[in-house]
């Protein structure tokens, strides 16, 4: 969470953030069947913005794209998982070197607890581009549904070498 002027103790100040060229990005939607077309649009807007930012900085094009391109994926899973009428966030902010892409949304606890497990085994280590393609190929032969390929989260994986993932606890509805 980020305070502003200091105002929540213990937070990130944006306003410092900021004074010291931090990128910082924030939005909270609440997802409604009329509004799909407007969340995925501000969702490339935001890649865009971000991946500029980081170009403009120190960062090389292709590790600007590959940092853009993972923050995508969280921010598409988030505004495709969110169920219809829940409140989200999506919160996005870079300070010297460290990323962080907070989504925050409501599902069902079995779909959190696939992602959990999922998530997990990805941490394990192995060839991320063959397991990409071994989801890839059953996705296409079973047709489970969008919570059982995790082709997203791979390919965060994928594209922001050596950062992390991980599903925090929340306080129950």
């Amino acid at each position: 969470s980020m305070g502003c002027n200091g105002k929540n103790a213990g937070k990130t100040d944006c306003c410092q953030l900021q004074k010291e060229g931090a990128f910082i990005y924030r939005y909270a939607f609440t997802r409604h069947k009329r509004n799909f077309k407007d969340l995925w649009r501000l969702k490339s807007i935001t890649r865009e913005a971000l991946r500029a930012w980081l170009v403009s900085g120190k960062t090389s094009q292709a590790r600007g794209e590959a940092i853009a391109a993972a923050c995508s994926e969280l921010m598409e899973n988030s505004i495709k998982y969110s169920a219809i009428g829940s409140p989200s966030l999506i919160d996005i902010h870079v300070v010297n070197k460290q990323i962080t892409i907070e989504t925050v949304n409501h599902c069902r606890m079995e779909d959190r607890q696939y992602v959990v497990d999922f998530i997990d085994t990805l941490g394990t280590g192995g060839d991320l581009r063959a397991r990409y393609i071994h989801n890839l190929s059953q996705d296409f032969v079973h047709r489970k549904g969008p919570m059982k390929a995790q082709l997203g989260l791979i390919k965060i994986m994928m594209e922001a070498a050596g950062g992390k993932l991980r599903v925090k606890p929340s306080a129950p509805d």
